[in-house]
């Protein structure tokens, strides 16, 4: 698709308005979306791409609400309180998990590791539950000093269970019921009056071999409604308490209902932070540990992770990335020319993609984090905010293989509020010059956008933010 302005001639009237376009092509919807708001990354690859295109594909809803069920680990470790003993152990745990023929292993300081029997219990007790072990051993004389290896705060988890011969008994399969996650859908609406004199420079989107036009004040329209929606889908914070009571109104003491954005689920429902200071930055190492152990954590062998990183993110990670490369390759003579037939050559370390030990990232430069304007923390007196060294981390898929983010929309009884856009005209009507009527008797035309939806992160848990600290 290309886009170019021009201005306003006789054979402008002969072409199609690009809004009677897209509502009889929606499929180049995506492509618009992706040229106009490509600053803005998870908007348009959660919008566009993966819900909005498609109409079979799109995430809409009756209700102004999404609840959604996610399914914690059914595995899950105890907390010693106390032990003692060395063949017969008596331990104390903080959470009743652990039943009669469970077998419990720990593995020591030096990587030996060790197997235990539950023989009985639990036992309420003073500080939490009490059980009886046996520690598994080939010979009568073997000890294991249960008070010295396991102190208060560790953690143990059973892993198998043996019986004996003719035995009658089994323990219970353990069961994690889901968490139910609550969002709430916001209305954002934008206007602008795009007088007669206002037509004059146009904006041509041309695709396919085919052109359309739009007034530059009405691209303008649509590039400031992508960032507000944009913005509010990263930053939003809802106005509904647990209740399902709004407790914002307007002027008129109307509720103003709103739903978290992105960023906010991560930091309320569970999502992982670590913190970095921006003058020591990150590190390869740290960024391949901090993915590691994500992926041992989840029980994932190997992933995809997508990086949507702040400018100043994007710049510190291919800094890092081109060290390494200079540091790993024979004699450190890696290449960074990029042969060009027309101007010689670029010296080119724009990495966007880079993989180890079954792992892989992708950075996405996002624009959410860059405007100094919005954010207004500048360190050092610079001109980049402080969010612009942050970065977002998250699989492309949970692990039931949804998408790790999508974007709901309101729709009922054959309408929906996706993204509704209206002409009011005046004087002027750009989908009809011809027009005898108006509805109002302005010199030019009035465009509306209106959308009624959320975003929601299906798996916080499996997300990891990267903030720089001054």
């Amino acid at each position: 698709m290309k886009i170019f302005s021009g201005q306003f001639t006789k054979d402008t009237v002969k072409l199609p308005y690009l809004s009677d376009v897209l509502v009889q092509y929606p499929h180049i919807k995506p492509e618009i979306i992706f040229h106009t708001a490509w600053k803005y990354p998870l908007m348009w690859k959660t919008m566009a791409f993966a819900n909005y295109a498609t109409p079979k594909k799109e995430q809409l809803i009756g209700d102004n609400a999404v609840r959604w069920f996610l399914q914690g680990r059914n595995v899950k470790s105890s907390t010693v309180v106390s032990a003692s003993g060395t063949q017969t152990i008596t331990l104390v745990t903080a959470e009743n998990l652990f039943e009669p023929s469970h077998v419990i292993m720990w593995q020591d300081d030096q990587g030996v590791f060790y197997n235990f029997l539950v023989v009985s219990g639990p036992t309420a007790v003073a500080g939490g539950y009490q059980y009886i072990l046996e520690y598994i051993k080939s010979d009568n004389t073997s000890t294991f000093a249960a008070a010295t290896n396991w102190t208060a705060g560790m953690k143990l988890q059973f892993v198998t269970n043996a019986h004996r011969a003719g035995s009658r008994n089994a323990p219970n399969s353990m069961v994690v019921t889901p968490d139910m996650y609550i969002n709430y859908n916001t209305i954002s609406r934008l206007k602008r009056e795009i007088c007669r004199d206002g037509i004059q420079t146009v904006m041509w989107f041309e695709f396919e071999g085919e052109r359309a036009w739009l007034p530059m004040e009405q691209y303008q329209l649509m590039q400031s409604y992508w960032m507000q929606y944009a913005y509010g889908l990263w930053f939003n914070q809802t106005s509904m308490d647990v209740n399902g009571v709004c407790h914002v109104q307007d002027g008129d003491g109307e509720d103003v209902i709103m739903g978290d954005g992105f960023n906010t689920q991560l930091t309320k429902n569970g999502g992982n932070v670590d913190t970095f200071n921006i003058s020591a930055g990150l590190t390869i190492s740290g960024i391949e540990n901090a993915l590691t152990d994500w992926g041992i954590e989840n029980g994932f062998e190997s992933a995809a992770f997508d990086f949507y990183a702040g400018a100043k993110a994007r710049q510190m990670l291919n800094d890092l990335l081109k060290d390494y490369v200079v540091d790993v390759s024979a004699g450190g003579n890696a290449q960074f020319l990029v042969k060009d037939g027309k101007n010689g050559q670029v010296i080119n370390k724009n990495f966007t993609e880079y993989k180890f030990a079954g792992y892989s990232f992708r950075v996405w430069g996002e624009g959410m984090f860059n405007d100094p304007e919005v954010h207004t923390n500048h360190p050092n007196s610079g001109v980049a905010p402080l969010s612009s060294w942050n970065i977002v981390v998250m699989p492309e898929l949970t692990d039931l293989g949804t998408p790790m983010v999508q974007t709901y929309f309101r729709a009922g009884a054959g309408a929906e509020a996706s993204f509704v856009e209206k002409v009011i005209s005046g004087m002027f009507d750009p989908t009809d010059f011809k027009s005898l009527t108006a509805n109002n008797a302005f010199d030019g035309f009035e465009y509306q956008y209106l959308s009624e939806g959320q975003v929601i992160c299906n798996d916080p848990g499996k997300c990891l933010t990267f903030i720089g600290t001054n």
